[in-house]
């Protein structure tokens, strides 16, 4: 029962005690590192000319951004003064309506027929009382 048939050193009456590395020999581990000439200072100098860059960049669209705030506010703000315009228009427009369909103006047009033929009326019994009372 120390072995039970999974291949030899692995398991024990204790469970598992031992193990074997899986490449190479035991113990035994190489690093190879290689060195390139890296100019460092060249390097940190492009990454500074492009935080510049990024940094125009940056300003540019800030101020591309605040621009297109304020167009957007004063079309907000030429809509709000239309749409209240237009809210004026169409209560004119409304009352008209209304006053045209009232007969308010066929009324005043009659009265005023009515006091031209009522003076018409008098002036001419005037002129017959008149010629009457001359004979």
């Amino acid at each position: 029962m120390a072995n039970s048939g999974f291949g030899g050193g692995y398991a024990s009456r204790n469970g598992l005690t031992r193990r074997e590395p899986l490449f190479g020999a035991p113990g035994t581990s190489k690093m190879q590192v290689q060195e390139e000439e890296v100019d460092i200072e060249a390097e940190i100098e492009g990454l500074r000319g492009q935080v510049g860059q990024l940094k125009e960049v940056s300003k540019a669209i800030r101020e591309e951004n605040t621009l297109q705030a304020k167009i957007g506010a004063e079309l907000e703000n030429a809509l709000v003064h239309a749409k209240n315009m237009l809210r004026r228009a169409q209560r004119k427009l409304d009352v008209a309506y209304r006053q045209s369909k009232s007969n308010h103006l066929l009324f005043v047009v009659l009265f005023a027929v009515a006091v031209l033929f009522l003076l018409y009326f008098i002036a001419k019994v005037m002129s017959v009382l008149r010629w009457i009372f001359r004979l």
